[in-house]
């Protein structure tokens, strides 16, 4: 089980959440609205307005307790604590 999970919200207030057993390839990224990602709690620890211009290409990693999801070029880094740092290594729109 994963420390965090996401949950996709539809611009029709469709939501899919990945505890579900939904996998990212199955989202219509030219729906989303909201990214938010969640923790073994059920708590939201980070949302994300989504542009349609701009459609995210998630990843999640998680290495000694560190989890990291992102886009191309901004990542946010969760330690088990919650402690979060968003960084980008250039400038875009998310």
């Amino acid at each position: 089980m994963h420390q965090y999970t996401w949950r996709a919200t539809y611009h029709d207030g469709t939501v899919i959440n990945e505890t579900d057993g939904h996998e990212w390839s199955e989202l219509d990224l030219s729906k989303l609205q909201y990214i938010q990602i969640i923790n073994r709690l059920g708590i939201v620890v980070f949302n994300v307005a989504v542009s349609p211009e701009h459609p995210p290409e998630f990843f999640r990693r998680e290495v000694d307790g560190v989890t990291c999801v992102g886009w191309p070029g901004a990542y946010v880094w969760i330690l088990d604590d919650g402690t979060m740092a968003l960084t980008a290594v250039k400038e875009v729109k998310i």
